[in-house]
């Protein structure tokens, strides 16, 4: 079973990287007059989701319970508590790059 969870991760990090390396290559041909300063926050948003990827596949947290507790280690080539915290870090500074978004289309369509 971890064999295929290995594999599963290598095969939609791959993935991951190639669609958002295409993001970021679409969008720094693209004129500047079709996406305007949205290019800035879809670019951050693609470089946040290439970091995250890279820190899930080399720390490869998994969700483990003892009793009452839940704890969170990594299982990668990084398993330091260091790794995990970064990873955690990662999962939520998307937020913040969301509700960006999510304003950024409030205010252009209310224009």
């Amino acid at each position: 079973l971890q064999g295929i969870t290995y594999t599963s991760q290598v095969i939609i990090t791959l993935i991951a990287y190639i669609l958002n390396l295409m993001l970021i290559f679409i969008i720094a041909r693209s004129p500047r007059r079709d996406i305007g300063t949205y290019r800035v926050l879809l670019t951050f948003f693609a470089l946040s989701d290439l970091y995250y990827n890279t820190l899930h596949f080399v720390v490869y947290p998994i969700p483990e319970m003892y009793g009452n507790s839940f704890m969170m280690r990594g299982h990668g080539f990084y398993t330091d508590l260091l790794g995990v915290a970064l990873y955690l870090g990662a999962y939520g500074h998307a937020f913040p790059i969301l509700i960006f978004h999510f304003l950024y289309r409030l205010l252009a369509i209310k224009q």
